[in-house]
C-alpha cells in the first residue's frame, strides 16, 4: 500500500497521503526521514445523538450523574 507512495516520494520528492479518518491509517503510521512533513484533519466526525447506542449511553450517564 506504501509502495507508491514512497516511490512518488523518491522520485518527484513530493507526495500527498489521503487517509478517512477511522480508516486503516487512523491507528497511525510512523514516518521516518521527514516523508510526513504535514497532517491535516478536516472535519472532525461527531457522533450522531438519536443512534440507539448513544441514547442508552446517555441515559446510562443521566443515571450515574444523579447517584453520585
Amino acid at each position: 500500500m506504501f509502495d507508491a507512495y514512497f516511490k512518488t516520494i523518491k522520485t518527484s520528492g513530493k507526495a500527498l497521503l489521503i487517509s478517512v479518518i477511522g480508516g486503516r491509517l487512523s491507528e497511525g503510521i510512523n514516518f521516518k526521514d521527514e516523508l510526513g512533513s504535514c497532517v491535516a484533519v478536516v472535519g472532525m466526525p461527531y457522533p450522531n445523538l438519536m443512534a440507539p447506542e448513544i441514547k442508552a449511553k446517555m441515559k446510562f450517564y443521566d443515571k450515574q450523574s444523579r447517584k453520585e
